[in-house]
């Protein structure tokens, strides 16, 4: 798969080419993948046209998703220009960790303990993943992507298709893509594995305490944001 780099209103991304069936749903998991990761800046505007021409498609697959993700909140339209990301300020991250704390958390405490130790290794796998691309790659794009999969997946053992969606959506809307630091991909990575260690082990209260520590991270210790609102 090849790539290049668009130039969409003041910003430049980089972007894979489709060559999957699914356009629409390939298109929106790129625009995502971006949101998440930061490579998708606030408040900068990005043309609809620009993205289908380095993907090689028309725009339909692109204003398609555009509007799903506009539904979601992560995204605004910008009249006869295209679409910017919508900038989010500290209060509307602490009520997307508050959401999360009363989704995911519940969730992995229920799934502690009932998970086939056979699936053990997959998630070792991402963690694995998520250690290489801090302190080899130093790549916060390949770790998120690892981390999200990790922590859907592990709600996604509860079989409950429409939690583990809201609970997505909830995770990409935080847009956590300021982690970019090193010491903190690592850190992270280790909560990863106690969470992991716990939750196999069945132990529901430390699953709550680790997941809880887990998510207040994301406020100000793994982003740039600061306590007086900055970003």
């Amino acid at each position: 798969m090849t790539g290049g780099a668009a130039r969409n209103g003041n910003a430049s991304i980089q972007v894979p080419k489709l060559t999957v069936s699914s356009l629409r749903d390939r298109t929106e998991e790129i625009i995502r993948d971006r949101l998440v990761t930061g490579a998708l800046v606030p408040g900068e505007t990005y043309t609809i046209r620009g993205l289908a021409e380095e993907l090689d498609v028309s725009p339909t697959p692109v204003r398609e998703a555009v509007t799903r993700l506009t539904g979601e909140g992560g995204l605004e339209i910008v009249r006869n220009r295209g679409f910017r990301v919508v900038e989010l300020d500290n209060a509307a991250l602490e009520e997307n960790l508050f959401m999360r704390r009363l989704l995911e958390v519940g969730a992995l405490v229920e799934v502690s303990g009932r998970i086939d130790p056979s699936r053990r290794g997959f998630y070792e796998d991402l963690i694995g993943k998520m250690d290489k691309a801090a302190q080899t790659d130093r790549d916060p794009e390949h770790y998120l992507a690892a981390s999200r999969a990790f922590h859907l997946g592990l709600v996604a053992e509860l079989e409950m298709p429409k939690l583990t969606s809201m609970v997505g959506r909830l995770r990409d809307s935080a847009r956590i893509g300021a982690v970019t630091r090193e010491k903190n991909l690592m850190s992270g990575n280790l909560e990863h594995q106690r969470l992991l260690d716990a939750v196999f082990a069945g132990d529901k209260e430390e699953v709550r305490r680790l997941m809880e520590i887990h998510l207040d991270h994301h406020l100000y210790e793994w982003s740039d944001r600061e306590p007086d609102g900055k970003v």
